[in-house]
């Protein structure tokens, strides 16, 4: 099995409608202690802070094994809770939600979600993980409902695949390079 390695998005929105907003999400395209904040003012859940398009330094190839996501988060005031975890594909948030409902502490914490055996509940590709459109989604709920901050750092993710297997290209077999090789 081979991996991507984590990747950072290169591409980071917050969608409306929830409670409360996130602002600065673009800080989350990096790791270096910039953060992307969403203040809960009393407010119930916040909106989704999503990620997408990530440029891998190898492109998986082959089967898809599993996807792992990464997040670097804090929370100040009253605890706040993760609620969603899940993948985009497609543009969609789709798939198994792998949040496990934990409090996020009061001091900066890396957390995965999910495995290299793990395809969150969905069929994979290549090029559905290659795609600009494909990322990882988190929304967190305050569970006080007090005036209260959480903060993301950074959200990685890593693709583990089967590569495709390697052999002779069929011109090296019309040109008779491999006659005595066994297929």
């Amino acid at each position: 099995m081979a991996e991507t390695g984590w990747t950072l998005g290169s591409t980071a929105t917050t969608n409306g409608g929830a409670d409360f907003a996130w602002s600065n999400a673009v800080n989350v395209q990096t790791d270096n202690t910039s953060y992307a904040e969403a203040t809960s003012g009393g407010r119930e859940e916040s909106d989704r802070l999503k990620v997408v398009d990530f440029a891998f330094g190898t492109d998986p190839t082959g089967t898809i094994d599993g996807i792992e996501a990464r997040i670097r988060w804090k929370s100040e005031g009253a605890a706040f809770a993760q609620t969603n975890v899940r993948l985009i594909k497609g543009g969609t948030v789709t798939g198994s939600n792998k949040s496990t409902g934990a409090t996020i502490p009061s001091s900066n914490q890396t957390v995965d979600f999910g495995s290299p055996a793990d395809l969150w509940g969905l069929t994979w590709t290549p090029a559905d993980v290659t795609a600009s459109s494909f990322g990882v989604a988190f929304q967190a709920e305050d569970e006080d409902r007090g005036s209260d901050y959480i903060r993301v750092e950074a959200i990685w993710i890593n693709v583990s695949y089967t590569p495709s297997p390697s052999g002779p290209s069929g011109e090296d077999l019309a040109r008779g390079m491999f006659a005595n090789v066994p297929i």
